[in-house]
């Protein structure tokens, strides 16, 4: 009788639970962002695939338990992201419409960019002084080590600018105290011999830099009408919108309150200057390199740090890209196969259940 009762709790105890692993294993809700792009130029099947490619390694570098799906129709890319941490979600934005093109640039002239990246460490949050700061420690090969060596010899305290996705064969048009300041030495490390900021920028992107006088606008139409594209920095919408109507690509930097160091990095995309080290400065191939920047919260320190992150760990975009949408919901995961482990946990317990059922009946049979 007692072996009887014993059994028959064990049985109704394995099948119960094998029912709750069931029941668990459905009743599991995933995150689901669903990212509708489209580009923003002409582009070509190859183009598009490749740009595919770029954002998946890019979410998958901020998230990596992500799952991602990729689709093409007409001219649009739909990127279906799974189990992507809520804390996330909200990088999505930047990591998808940034270009993404990282220069190395000394004296005016480009040493790497993000083909010579070849290791990129996670980004490391600390403390400092009541900021946050973010780093991430990167490697560029061999031969992009050996011009960076070379290019430094002897120029110990120069100043390096590192760019991410700056502005590239165009007009820049500042406020004129914004162009006096990366006129002078403010960009420059402290080293008396280094040129300006306004010569390196010129020179490693071709761009050009006028100051904006209300006596000088027509000259400035004529020049943005030859580059087609002006970029604007601290001068007010109404330029902008006249530009714009002569059909010139307009790009606006303008924030009354900002801190004028701020708003020329952020429009320049300049991190940096870094000073060069005495020990970096022999002729020797310098391997590894740190980006870094400040942030007021943890927060905004780690989303900085994972979007640099994510345009290290990839190649640039072919084409630029607009955001059509981005949804989120959150859907049952029925569209990924169950685990071995689960089933065959589950599976073990049920098949355990029904081994027993005859042994308790034979039993019972035997006791009668």
């Amino acid at each position: 009788m007692v072996v009887r009762r014993i059994l028959l709790t064990i049985i109704i105890m394995l099948l119960v639970f094998s029912m709750v692993l069931q029941f668990n294993a459905a009743s599991k809700t995933i995150n689901v962002v669903v990212i509708t792009v489209k580009a923003a130029e002409n582009s070509t099947v190859e183009e598009l695939r490749s740009t595919m490619a770029i954002l998946a390694d890019r979410i998958h570098a901020v998230s990596p338990q992500s799952r991602v799906r990729e689709e093409i129709h007409g001219g649009r890319i739909t990127l279906i992201v799974e189990d992507m941490e809520d804390n996330k979600t909200a990088l999505l934005n930047e990591v998808v419409t940034k270009r993404g093109g990282v220069y190395v640039e000394f004296q005016g002239r480009v040493i790497a960019t993000n083909s010579d990246v070849v290791n990129v460490s996670n980004p490391i949050i600390e403390n400092l002084n009541g900021k946050w700061m973010w780093r991430i420690p990167f490697r560029i090969s061999d031969d992009a080590a050996r011009r960076f060596g070379n290019a430094v010899k002897g120029k110990a305290g120069y100043p390096v600018d590192i760019f991410v996705d700056p502005p590239e064969n165009c007009l820049i048009i500042m406020a004129p105290e914004l162009y006096r300041m990366i006129s002078s030495s403010t960009f420059n490390a402290m080293a008396p011999g280094s040129i300006s900021l306004l010569e390196r920028i010129r020179l490693a992107f071709n761009v050009i830099a006028v100051p904006y006088f209300p006596e000088n606008e027509s000259r400035i139409k004529e020049l943005a009408e030859k580059s087609k594209k002006a970029v604007l920095i601290g001068i007010t919408w109404r330029l902008g919108e006249e530009l714009r109507m002569k059909g010139i690509t307009v790009v606006s930097f303008n924030e009354p309150n900002e801190n004028p160091s701020h708003l020329i990095r952020r429009a320049l995309g300049l991190f940096g200057p870094y000073s060069i080290g005495e020990g970096l400065t022999k002729g020797r191939p310098v391997k590894d390199m740190m980006i870094t920047g400040l942030a007021p919260t943890r927060e905004e320190a780690l989303k900085d740090g994972l979007i640099l992150y994510a345009m290290l760990s990839s190649n640039p975009l072919p084409v630029r890209l607009e955001v059509i949408s981005i949804e989120h919901t959150t859907t049952a995961p029925t569209l990924k196969a169950p685990s071995g482990k689960r089933i065959c946990g589950t599976g073990s317990l049920m098949l355990l259940s029904v081994f027993l059922i005859p042994v308790f009946c034979r039993n019972r049979r035997g006791r009668q």
